[in-house]
């Protein structure tokens, strides 16, 4: 009977595991989809609007129902870009930066009040392009997390483990400040080192598990989502860059000799100069020269 409990907690754990890769896989999903509807209809807005622009008056025709959908959604989309849709931003004939210069809820606006230009138009366009390679490549990771039976007992383990402790929390029995602390604790870690001994690496370096699916702060920085709570932490595998030198075994180099007159035949030829003595006499007899 033991061994029937104990093979129905692995069930379980690795059930539990399952459902949360496969509901993380289906946020990237639904985040792609939704940052290239997003895309779609701006490029169809910013065409419609530069179609019958009047660079003297500096209007264009606005589809009012994009733009309304484009304003509807423009937190959720510039909070899902993260530091993808964030820039340092000098205005145009102004000499002071703005820095923090949320691209996209800034964009939107000068549709409306005549100020758009193309710089801002590719910059919004420049943003959703980088979100979404970001998410295409996430993706391909969570597909292999889809299909990893030990990606599942892993995960699931670490939402059983911390069950419990978030129970507690929402009761008020412990705060969240205490529930942090034992999720930093030594003997927390600890499980969840022996759980990452079985973790796999794909291609060398640690798969990245963004729960909340958006852009990180730093790309230098791994992010995970515990109910709530981020972790980050540093990667240390930053690529080598290794220079390529040049192979200059096989370089012929040609030497340049100057090339001097032959003077042996030049005839030299003195030119002596000729003085003519003018002599005038005056009335008294006197020379003039």
């Amino acid at each position: 009977m033991i061994t029937v409990y104990i093979i129905v907690g692995i069930l379980v754990v690795f059930v539990v595991g399952f459902i949360d890769v496969y509901k993380r896989h289906s946020r990237i999903i639904e985040k792609i989809d939704f940052a290239g509807e997003y895309r779609n209809k701006f490029i169809d807005l910013a065409n419609k609007y530069f179609k019958d622009y009047d660079r003297y008056s500096r209007s264009g025709t606005l589809d009012n129902e994009l733009y309304v959908w484009l304003t509807l959604n423009v937190s959720k989309m510039q909070s899902n870009v993260g530091t993808f849709g964030v820039m340092s931003y000098k205005p145009a004939n102004q000499n002071y930066m703005i820095n923090n210069y949320q691209i996209i809820i800034n964009t939107l606006p000068k549709f409306r009040e005549g100020q758009i230009q193309n710089f801002d138009v590719g910059s919004v366009d420049d943003c959703l392009l980088r979100y979404i390679g970001y998410l295409e490549d996430y993706k391909k990771e969570t597909e292999k997390n889809v299909k990893n039976p030990i990606v599942w007992f892993r995960e699931g383990f670490k939402e059983i483990i911390s069950i419990p402790l978030f129970i507690l929390s929402s009761f008020g029995i412990f705060s969240r400040k205490t529930v942090d602390s034992i999720m930093d604790s030594v003997i927390f870690k600890i499980l969840a080192g022996l759980i990452a001994l079985v973790t796999p690496r794909s291609r060398g370096r640690i798969v990245r598990e963004h729960k909340n699916d958006r852009a990180p702060s730093n790309p230098n920085t791994k992010e995970t989502r515990s109910r709530g709570r981020i972790v980050r932490e540093h990667k240390n595998d930053r690529a080598q860059s290794n220079p390529v030198l040049a192979d200059v075994s096989s370089v012929s180099i040609r030497t340049i000799e100057p090339v001097l007159a032959d003077v042996s035949s030049v005839s030299i030829r003195t030119i002596e100069p000729k003085a003519t003595l003018i002599q005038k006499k005056t009335p008294n007899g006197r020379l003039l020269i």
